[in-house]
């Protein structure tokens, strides 16, 4: 496996009161929990190679 590239904090922005907040942030923890948020990065940020 290949050594991480670096760190990156995301987010997402909403209007204030939007009712995506709460889904949004359930989504993020369920996929957290589940191991698909770790999946993805090792995917897309430690194995892709481009033009493969």
């Amino acid at each position: 496996m290949g050594e991480k590239l670096g760190a990156e904090d995301f987010g997402f922005i909403f209007p204030k009161g939007s009712d995506l907040v709460a889904p949004v942030n359930a989504a993020i923890e369920a996929m957290r929990a589940d191991g698909t948020l770790e999946a993805l990065n090792t995917k897309w940020f430690l194995d892709y190679k481009m033009g493969e």
